[in-house]
């Protein structure tokens, strides 16, 4: 058996190349209805990660066509025509088809972990609760959508894109529940979405998404410090407000230094490395 058969983060060894006689319009893009009741509930219980994201876009399901489109063209220019994007959408239909039909994954993937994630996705009712909301799933190859901000749809196509160079992407999906590799996988995907914007030469989207992204960051920050270590109320409550400030204070602070030209941008070499701290980390056990 091959180390890269059992290792999550092993890497495929040849990466697809983005095929020339695909298009954009062949990446499917699926909108459910909207629901003024069913919208309404989920956007009042986002209200606390509205406010500590301080978004008022996150997770109110009605997604702009220019979010969709820059999703779209991320998702074309990095050849992840297979992805799928669900917004605001519950079709769980949809999501156990794709579970089972995923020619990536194996039977015992099928069986086990894209069973787990389907029995989540059809009882969590996401449009109705915003639990799990925005996420990339590697078993239905999935993203789903309810959040009208194009830093968090890159963000998540920075997941596809991530879980699409491994050799087992579900595997490297389940690894997320050891310690620091949720931090890792999520500071690779907002790399990938800033340096998306900055070849795109769209220094208003970079900036927009350190102010947003960097204070998320700081939430699976928080997380790994919770398992971790045993905190009370009194102190998790004291961190989750320190690590939320420090997030947005970083945020502004990368965003304000962050030049109109990306190739004379003061903070874009500290911030790179900022966000690759944790992928360096991780290269010692990539195959």
């Amino acid at each position: 058996m091959e180390l890269s058969s059992i290792n999550p983060f092993a890497r495929k060894q040849e990466i697809e190349a983005p095929q020339s006689n695909k298009t954009k319009e062949m990446i499917e893009i699926s909108v459910g209805a909207s629901d003024r009741i069913v919208d309404g509930i989920r956007n009042l219980l986002s209200i606390p990660a509205k406010l500590f994201l301080w978004n008022s876009k996150f997770g109110s399901g009605n997604i702009s066509q220019e979010t969709l489109d820059k999703m779209r063209n991320y998702l074309h220019e990095n050849g992840l025509h297979d992805v799928r994007v669900s917004v605001n959408e519950y079709d769980p239909g949809s999501t156990w088809i794709r579970i089972m039909s995923n020619p990536k994954t194996s039977r015992l993937s099928k069986c086990t972990i894209g069973l787990a994630d389907g029995i989540i996705t059809t009882l969590a009712v996401s449009k109705l609760t915003g639990f799990p909301g925005d996420r990339f799933s590697p078993s239905a190859n999935t993203i789903y959508l309810f959040s009208d901000d194009a830093s968090i749809a890159l963000h998540e196509a920075g997941h596809a894109k991530d879980f699409h160079t491994r050799e087992n992407p579900v595997l490297y999906g389940l690894a997320s529940r050891l310690p620091l590799v949720t931090l890792y996988q999520e500071a690779v995907a907002t790399q990938n979405a800033i340096q998306y914007l900055r070849n795109k030469g769209d220094i208003p989207g970079v900036k927009k998404a350190f102010t947003l992204l960097t204070p998320a960051l700081a939430t699976y920050a928080l997380y790994e410090l919770w398992t971790l270590s045993e905190l009370d109320l009194s102190s998790f409550l004291l961190c989750l407000f320190t690590l939320f400030g420090l997030g947005h204070l970083l945020g502004r602070y990368l965003a304000a230094q962050e030049k109109e030209e990306p190739s004379i941008s003061v903070v874009s070499s500290s911030a790179d490395k900022l966000l690759s701290a944790p992928h360096e980390a991780m290269k010692a056990v990539e195959g």
